[in-house]
């Protein structure tokens, strides 16, 4: 289970001074990634039943992931450079980080999160059960490189308003969402692989049961490659000018959502994987200067059902402002118990949305 206590960790995480951590357009060139094995600091908080009673095991799982980790490492230093290279050519955009700080862990609630960068090497371990991550150097360099870019295609956390960005930065398709900015992504990092591994290194890689499970758009992003090839003259920042709201690729998503969510058998409660605690499925941390944020939501759950993403900012509550995370917390919690149903708003890049969580 993971805690609040947790949350705000990551909140802190995302937090540092925007000088630091990210500026907009700050360079054409990629960031550097400085990888680091363990997370000892974050272990403890995320996976208590673990590690809080038994603190000798980080040490244990530190150095198990090192060992896990080492062919990741070497392909890395041999070629990661390359790699970010051709993100960045695919992708048309700057990037607004100097650098990139990777976590490899052995074991992760879920395969992986973006702020702080997290991925498991050994397993997505819960209180409930444990999922072993594929011992595999290109299925981990797949998913480093995926979270990678989002560091490239998302807005920054931290930015300064007043320096203006593409327009293909407010694109519908690059708005956090499960399909498809997702699908974007995907789509930049398997142009990327192809070029550096070739086509069946790529579709071995793309073809485990564990991406697939996560990624339900692979099949729509595959068809995009063969439709309108990427290439530095035509990245996906042209792409996305290119087209509107209401064109071709937009009918094409639709058609895959619509056959994706028609293959997705129904999911009762229990079958569900819970890492918040809460019964809606949220999970809250906070920000150094106070913003409230969604750090978790449960697969299936209420909250996924209703579009909560994590990220989201918290705005109000059932109407009231949203101050303080535990008082945030436990309004929702009331809120559910009392009503079984729970009105948010979130500011989610430049907009603000409104949500309903409900029991049925």
């Amino acid at each position: 289970m993971v805690r609040t206590l947790a949350a705000l960790l990551l909140g802190l995480a995302m937090a540092a001074p925007a000088g630091v951590r990210a500026q907009e357009a700050v360079s054409g060139e990629p960031p550097v990634l400085r990888i680091h094995i363990g997370g000892e600091d974050l272990l403890p908080l995320v996976l208590p039943e673990r590690y809080a009673m038994e603190p000798g095991r980080v040490a244990e799982d530190v150095e198990w992931a090192a060992e896990r980790s080492a062919p990741l490492l070497e392909w890395w230093d041999r070629n990661g450079a390359l790699l970010l290279r051709r993100v960045t050519d695919y992708a048309g955009f700057d990037w607004p980080y100097r650098e990139v700080e990777v976590h490899l862990v052995r074991y992760w609630p879920v395969i992986s999160i973006e702020y702080p960068l997290v991925l498991s090497v050994g397993a997505i371990r819960s209180a409930t059960r444990e999922v072993p991550i594929p011992d595999d150097v290109d299925f981990l360099t797949l998913v480093m490189v995926h979270q990678v870019t989002h560091r490239l295609l998302d807005l920054p956390p931290f930015r300064d308003p007043a320096v203006a960005r593409p327009a293909a930065r407010d694109h519908r398709f690059l708005l956090p969402g499960n399909f498809d900015n997702e699908a974007m992504v995907n789509w930049v990092v398997y142009q990327a692989l192809r070029d550096v591994w070739g086509e069946r290194r790529l579709a071995s890689a793309t073809d485990r049961d564990l991406w697939r499970a996560y990624n339900p758009n692979h099949e729509y992003v595959t068809e995009l490659m063969e439709r309108w090839p990427l290439s530095r003259t035509r990245p996906l920042r042209a792409w996305l000018d290119a087209h509107p709201p209401g064109s071709e690729p937009f009918q094409i998503r639709d058609r895959y959502r619509r056959e994706t969510e028609a293959r997705m058998p129904p999911r009762e409660p229990a079958q569900r994987q819970q890492v918040t605690g809460t019964e809606y499925g949220i999970d809250l941390g906070e920000t150094y200067d106070g913003v409230v944020f969604v750090a978790f939501v449960d697969e299936a759950s209420p909250a996924h059902r209703a579009g909560v993403l994590q990220g989201d900012a918290l705005l109000t509550i059932d109407g009231r402002p949203a101050v303080g995370v535990v008082e945030a917390q436990e309004r929702m919690t009331r809120a559910w118990e009392e009503r079984g149903e729970v009105h948010l708003s979130v500011r989610r890049g430049e907009q603000e949305v409104f949500l309903t969580v409900e029991r049925f």
